[in-house]
């Protein structure tokens, strides 16, 4: 059991002017079997971790761990106004977030060295320019160990060892079978579902993990290696596992193109990166912690890829995940516009990739964008490259990727090493809106999914439509109902890029509703963005959004379409499944 939960608990609020600093005395509970611990507290005000030094001492004074905010370039003062910045406003929303339960938790992990005294103190100081209200000091800590073994008592489940794969390439397989064997289908996720490898038979066992799975994967042993045909075209593909008690699962893959590409091909990213973040499977997201161990831990900081992924199934019409990046797929194919998939990892490991394309799609969620891979959408802006955004939430957080990990500093303290401050890129100086047209907000979120109003019908993307301003479009979808819905994006009440012409708006409640935009950005090429999840659902059916997508891929590659514009027939209740061996 843990011990050490909510040791020492400190209410009061702390004003923190510039330099002003707060001292608390922390009690080891847990002492002296400590095998890891976390120390948090609440705060107010703008950032708080770009701010912020927290020293911790041992009883004889000596440091034991230190958390300092890295050096950052000036930033412009938030948005909120200078009366919410002020101190007796922060005072009076620490009190109110305290009664509500809606706080703002920060947390420092402690290492079992860091917990070898019965006491600690910790000295926290505001290196900032502006006031902070902190307190509700807690520290937790446990005699479990981080690394304990977990018995997995899950049915069949498995994950490849890389999100990513060439065609002509080996791809290991890790499956958990308690049934002791296990049968394979290899499908391909496109305008239809296309078998193209199966076998069974395949000798198994169960695989236990770690309870430190969730961030360092599940370390199971190798299944099978599957060889991924040099025919395959690159898609959305699934390793459909089953067993004899009827159980079965899907490990969701990209097949990427080892060729270079031929002209008018279009790069489509897969949003691979955050099909990681919602992965709770271990006991722990990028937004939930599950695991019963007292430390107070609401997310993970960071996640691996190496671990079974259900939520990542390319199956199913609602989501947010691989599921919905399919409808985009689908209409593509439908209106036989050529296209590579590459996931996040691609253009993290290779940048240049981009340089043999003339346009990129960002699919439904493209929210965790590491720097290697904002670089690379810089350059390949910078030479010309065109933008389609179907997508909300986009190149949003900062995001750290190595050897298969994804780290995001949500809380906007310090990665490890050089690699500097966490966070939202807006706030590191690298505002989405720049890219985009558009940025994120919560203002909406999953309340409504509502058509877009259109304001802009004289513009080339309308042709062919017939639409009238004011008309209603996208009312419709196969993910939740209407194009602008889940997470939305919207125009900068101050910045936007120059030349922006607002093409329709979404009609959420509350002006809440996606902006949809269209602008030529700095270096020649055009960006085209939908700014909502659900754009894709509404697109495989709506002819309106689907002829208005036919005339941004023809601009963008500069020729014309020779099919019409039409609602694919994936526009059902359920996809159509076609079982097609090849």
């Amino acid at each position: 059991m843990p011990t050490g939960l909510n040791v020492m608990t400190n209410f009061l609020p702390r004003l923190l002017l510039h330099h002003w600093s707060v001292e608390a005395d922390l009690i080891v509970d847990a002492f002296p079997a400590a095998r890891q611990g976390t120390f948090s507290f609440f705060a107010v005000g703008d950032l708080p971790m770009l701010s912020l030094r927290l020293v911790f001492c041992a009883p004889d004074g000596s440091v034991v761990a230190r958390v300092a905010p890295r050096r950052m370039a000036p930033r412009a003062a938030p948005r909120a106004g200078r009366w919410r910045a002020s101190w007796p406003v922060q005072l009076a929303e620490f009190g109110a977030r305290l009664l509500l339960k809606r706080n703002n938790v920060y947390r420092v992990e402690l290492t079992p060295e860091q917990l070898r005294h019965p006491r600690l103190s910790v000295r926290i100081e505001n290196l900032g320019a502006a006031s902070l209200v902190i307190g509700h000091f807690c520290l937790r800590s446990t005699t479990l160990a981080p690394d304990r073994p977990l018995r997995n008592v899950h049915p069949i489940e498995g994950y490849a060892e890389r999100v990513s794969v060439a065609a002509g390439a080996v791809l290991p397989l890790y499956v958990h079978a308690p049934a002791g064997e296990f049968s394979l289908r290899v499908v391909r996720f496109g305008a239809r579902e296309q078998t193209l490898f199966r076998t069974s038979g395949i000798r198994a066992t169960r695989q236990d993990y770690l309870a430190t799975a969730y961030q360092d994967g599940a370390g199971w042993q190798v299944s099978y290696r599957l060889h991924i045909g040099a025919a395959w075209p690159s898609g959305l593909y699934a390793a459909c596992v089953s067993d004899p008690d009827g159980g079965s699962f899907d490990i969701t893959f990209v097949v990427t193109n080892p060729a270079l590409p031929a002209a008018g091909r279009i790069a489509v990213l897969a949003s691979t990166n955050t099909w990681q973040a919602y992965n709770d499977w271990g006991g722990a997201s990028l937004y939930r912690y599950d695991q019963d161990d007292g430390l107070g831990r609401t997310h993970a900081f960071a996640v691996h890829e190496q671990r079974p992924n259900p939520a990542a199934s390319p199956r199913g019409a609602v989501g947010h995940l691989a599921n919905a990046e399919r409808h985009v797929l689908c209409w593509l194919e439908h209106n036989q516009v050529a296209y590579d998939l590459v996931a996040d990892a691609d253009l993290n490991q290779r940048p240049g990739l981009l340089d043999h394309y003339g346009t990129l799609l960002l699919n439904t969620h493209s929210e965790y964008w590491s720097p290697a891979m904002y670089d690379a959408l810089e350059t390949f802006m910078r030479r010309g490259g065109n933008l389609i955004y179907l997508s909300g939430n986009g190149l949003y957080w900062k995001s750290l990727m190595r050897q298969g990990r994804l780290e995001v500093r949500s809380d906007h303290s310090c990665h490890g090493g050089t690699d500097g401050a966490g966070g939202r890129w807006r706030d590191l100086g690298r505002p989405e809106w720049r890219m985009l047209g558009t940025r994120f907000t919560r203002a909406g979120y999953r309340s409504h999914f509502r058509p877009y109003k259109v304001i802009a019908p004289g513009h080339w993307i309308f042709a062919g439509t017939g639409v009238a301003a004011g008309e209603l479009i996208g009312a419709t979808g196969l993910n939740c109902g209407g194009a602008s819905g889940w997470e939305l994006d919207k125009l900068d009440p101050v910045d936007r890029p120059a030349g922006l012409v607002h093409l329709a708006k979404g009609t959420n409640p509350g002006r809440h509703g996606a902006d949809m935009v269209y602008f030529t950005h700095p270096g020649g090429g055009g960006v085209f963005s939908a700014g909502s999840i659900t754009f894709g659902g509404s697109l495989a059916v709506d002819p309106v959004l689907s002829r208005m997508l036919l005339n941004v891929t023809a601009r963008f590659a500069r020729t014309l379409v020779q099919v019409p514009a039409r609602a694919p027939r994936v526009a059902r209740t359920r996809p159509a499944a076609v079982d097609e061996q090849l």
